[in-house]
């Protein structure tokens, strides 16, 4: 089923590469596909697109614009901070991985040598 809102939501993003939502639609199906960083990038993106939506709807003249586009998405930026998460947590696990596993071929090594 991820795969299938992956496939949609590349439809929407082809039909409409300026609107946040087919972007967050994206992220979202990637996120469930455990793409985690390209989650993250469809999140930004959304996040950009949506600023710049804001700021244009409230007018920049004003000076709301400004405002508009500082306060990011609370839903978009949840998701990034989610998916940035989950990178951050893939990183550490990958470290203790490779940690685990230089320790056991440092003792496979090892073993040898202590049997003689």
């Amino acid at each position: 089923m991820p795969q299938d809102a992956l496939t949609a939501a590349e439809v929407c993003v082809a039909q409409r590469p300026d609107w946040d939502k087919s972007h967050f639609r994206r992220g979202d199906a990637h996120f469930a596909l455990r793409l985690f960083s390209h989650a993250a990038d469809d999140f930004r993106t959304a996040q950009g697109l949506a600023a710049a939506a804001a700021a244009r709807s409230s007018g920049a003249s004003d000076g709301a614009g400004a405002s508009a586009s500082a306060r990011p998405d609370p839903h978009i930026a949840a998701r990034l901070a989610a998916a940035e998460d989950m990178m951050r947590e893939l990183r550490e696990l990958d470290t203790e991985e490779a940690s685990v596993r230089k320790a056991k071929e440092d003792r496979e090594a090892w073993h040898p040598a202590l049997l003689h």
